[in-house]
């Protein structure tokens, strides 16, 4: 699990890229959902992988829908927000990151005992189907449609600019520290009690 956890992760990066480039020349809500089309459909193939080999292929597919689906959902969110209420919504939209592991352990005390694991990633297919069907009716960033009538400077152009370039390392050292720390306590951590230290499932949730 922690194996899967992790390649699924270490895809991201790829498809906040691809899907990124595409939104900035296409613009924010037609990549957004074809991304979510995406992911929902490998999340929901992975309730019938019929052998470990499968199912990492597939979660490795999903990274690439998942860290597309996130930077451009908060690029879409944040610009449509008018610019002095971004710092609130910004911080209320990274909350939702908890409220979703809560959800998913609501949605696992509930499924995984009938339906077993497979059961989860099926039901995964709803919660998504419902963000495409809400997505569908947001319009495209106004903020995206003026950038592209002024002339845009190229990336290589842009990351001359010595201080655009240290603040890039920063940031992108900053967040690997965050997805470490987060996923680390989230997702991995709870494998280590169980499988390192050889507690039973009950224990290690007391022990967490």
């Amino acid at each position: 699990m922690a194996f899967l956890t992790t390649a699924t992760l270490v895809m991201r990066p790829v498809g906040a890229l691809l899907f990124g480039m595409w939104a900035d020349r296409r613009g924010r809500r037609v990549p957004l959902m074809v991304d979510v089309v995406f992911y929902s459909i490998v999340g929901f193939a992975c309730a019938f992988a019929p052998n470990y080999t499968v199912l990492l292929v597939l979660r490795l597919l999903y990274g690439i829908g998942m860290g597309g689906e996130w930077g451009l959902g908060a690029a879409l969110a944040m610009e449509k927000i008018p610019t002095e209420r971004r710092g609130f919504w910004s911080g209320l939209l990274q909350s939702g990151y908890s409220l979703g592991y809560l959800l998913a352990a609501v949605a696992f005390f509930v499924i995984e005992p009938v339906f077993g694991w497979r059961g989860l990633f099926a039901f995964s297919l709803l919660p998504a189907l419902v963000a495409l069907w809400v997505r569908s009716r947001v319009e495209e960033s106004e903020v995206w449609g003026k950038s592209v009538a002024l002339n845009r400077t190229p990336a290589h152009q842009v990351f001359r600019n010595p201080a655009v370039l240290r603040r890039f390392v920063y940031l992108v050292a900053l967040m690997t520290a965050f997805n470490w720390m987060s996923h680390g306590t989230q997702d991995i951590y709870p494998t280590f009690v169980k499988k390192g230290l050889d507690l039973s499932a009950n224990t290690s949730i007391s022990a967490i």
